[in-house]
């Protein structure tokens, strides 16, 4: 009986299976720089250093607006500088800037406790490098709508997107090299081993994971595998291209020290 009959859905969910260590640098030890506030909060204007005029007022900072930490006046204050808005011009002349010319910043003082409880930090989505080792237990032979069992393991290497400037999910986007086992039997070199045996393969492979919230991830890869001496072992997937996708990735990653810092419009 063809073994794809014994591969159930629960199997066939977690055929591809990714496994390291984790290191995020940029939300370990790293400082952020970058915020964007989810009410409106206090400021005052000061300068640079954070010293205020007499006669200050208090300003009101919109929802959305995203911001630089420039430093800390004080246990209890913090200086900071507005982005510039692409739609609300009007902002940009109540925020950022002091003359008519668009030439001197404004700079603003904010509490701790509202940069702490009113904004969330802004990360950038540049790419940034990310590797890891891979094991795919299960392959989806689509010549003939086939399972395999044959296992590859090896180092995988490619690029990682954040997808968005808030939350943790990205997009990897994956190439490797692994080492697999490929079980040859009557039906996989067309009758030309009368009972199973196990040869080594090499097995290159392309893949996309997405992970979301830095806890759930899901991916999909395609490969092909290749035994040396096919000409007298007459495997028919040799070079053919097979299919992995399940839940369950763990890549092993480190962004840029660069990617919360780049400023941009808002």
């Amino acid at each position: 009986m063809p073994r794809s009959l014994y591969i159930t859905p629960t199997l066939f969910l977690y055929c591809a299976y990714a496994w390291s260590q984790s290191i995020e640098t940029t939300f370990g030890n790293e400082k952020i720089y970058n915020y964007k506030l989810i009410i409106e909060a206090p400021v005052y204007e000061c300068n640079i250093l954070g010293s205020t005029a007499e006669d200050v007022l208090l300003q009101v900072a919109e929802p959305g607006s995203v911001f630089t930490l420039v430093g800390n006046k004080d246990d209890d204050t913090v200086i900071i500088r507005f982005w510039l808005w692409k739609e609300n011009t009007t902002l940009n002349y109540a925020l950022c800037y002091a003359d008519s010319l668009c030439v001197t910043r404004k700079y603003f003082l904010m509490s701790h406790e509202d940069l702490k409880c009113k904004t969330i930090p802004r990360y950038n989505r540049n790419c940034s490098f990310t590797a890891g080792t891979v094991l795919i237990p299960v392959k989806m032979r689509l010549q003939h709508f086939d399972f395999s069992k044959d296992f590859t393991l090896g180092p995988t290497a490619g690029a990682k997107f954040r997808l968005s400037h808030y939350m943790h999910n990205y997009m990897n986007i994956l190439a490797g090299l692994g080492i697999t086992s490929v079980t040859l039997d009557k039906r996989s070199p067309k009758g030309v081993v009368e009972e199973s045996i196990e040869v080594p393969a090499l097995s290159p492979s392309l893949g996309c994971v997405l992970e979301f919230n830095r806890t759930t991830q899901v991916g999909l890869f395609c490969g092909c595998d290749y035994i040396s001496d096919n000409e007298t072992q007459n495997f028919i997937y040799h070079g053919k291209l097979w299919l992995s996708f399940g839940l369950g990735f763990t890549i092993l990653s480190q962004e840029s020290n660069s990617s919360v810092n780049e400023e941009r419009k808002q």
